[in-house]
């Protein structure tokens, strides 16, 4: 998997630095097996795209060493990251308090924000919405789940209340969900 943007890879450190401290962070860059490690000590360019091997390594190191084994925890990444990229993208849906329209947004700032792959969504009916993520080659659960968070926290981040997602199918390349909310 390709294109990856750097703001994936950077949310991740700053995730590790704010929760467990930046000692932490740095014997993480230090320990992580990958071929090219000297990408990880230059700065990683926001909008630059990085390999998913990068990512896979970075996460795999994570799931062991934080998350006890459980990818769930990755949502909660997703969460915990969703307040910093939509306050300061897409403010005026915070403030107009507008779930679908973020969900809209998301469409087009997808592809920047996190790259690879595409949205769709449909509304199936007021506050119910079925979405499909095609990654467009074979994806890792770990951005799968920090997705799902992103996206339930940040349709919570403008306006939505008692936000679900119920998984309909996930595939090799892609993942389809209903995510739905009380206003």
């Amino acid at each position: 998997m390709s294109g990856i943007k750097g703001l994936v890879i950077l949310t991740r450190f700053e995730y590790i630095e704010t929760n467990f401290g930046r000692e932490k962070l740095i014997e993480m860059i230090d320990k992580i097996d990958f071929y090219n490690k000297r990408r990880l000590k230059q700065p990683i360019g926001v909008s630059k795209e990085y390999s998913e091997n990068l990512l896979s390594e970075i996460d795999k190191f994570i799931l062991t060493n934080y998350f006890a084994g459980d990818v769930k925890e990755f949502r909660k990444l997703g969460h915990w990251n969703a307040p910093k990229l939509v306050k300061r993208y897409m403010q005026i849906l915070i403030d107009e308090k507008d779930p679908h329209a973020f969900l809209m947004q998301m469409i087009y700032m997808r592809p920047i924000l996190f790259g690879l792959g595409d949205m769709q969504v449909v509304e199936l009916e007021k506050n119910v919405y079925e979405l499909s993520i095609n990654y467009g080659q074979p994806f890792i659960l770990s951005i799968m789940e920090s997705e799902l968070g992103f996206l339930e926290e940040g349709c919570r981040i403008c306006g939505a209340e008692n936000v679900e997602i119920d998984m309909l199918d996930v595939g090799e390349r892609r993942v389809d969900f209903v995510l739905r909310w009380v206003k």
